[in-house]
């Protein structure tokens, strides 16, 4: 699987850049570590530095999200709104 971080807006993330968390602290993007890898976990984890600290956090703390670049994924949201049952009658055509 492929993933990339992706802000609010789409637009995709990338080691160095200056971002703002949900207390509206500057904070500089020093890791990313997709899900599936060891210190990523199931979600995802970025590193990020606050000039004192750095620290690995969820990736929401930024106000952004890993996607899929899988061809077969269609890029979907990594932990979407969709639980697994939702998601797997949608890809099986039995829409409720």
């Amino acid at each position: 699987m492929s993933y990339r971080l992706v802000d609010k807006a789409g637009n995709q993330l990338a080691e160095g850049a200056v971002v703002k968390t949900f207390r509206d602290e500057e904070v500089t993007l020093k890791g990313i570590y997709p899900p599936g890898t060891s210190a990523g976990g199931n979600g995802g984890r970025v590193q990020l530095d606050d000039g004192k600290l750095s620290s690995l956090y969820f990736p929401g703390v930024i106000g952004a999200k890993f996607v899929d670049d899988s061809p077969d994924t269609d890029m979907r949201e990594v932990r979407g709104s969709r639980s697994f049952r939702e998601n797997l009658t949608r890809e099986k055509g039995y829409d409720e």
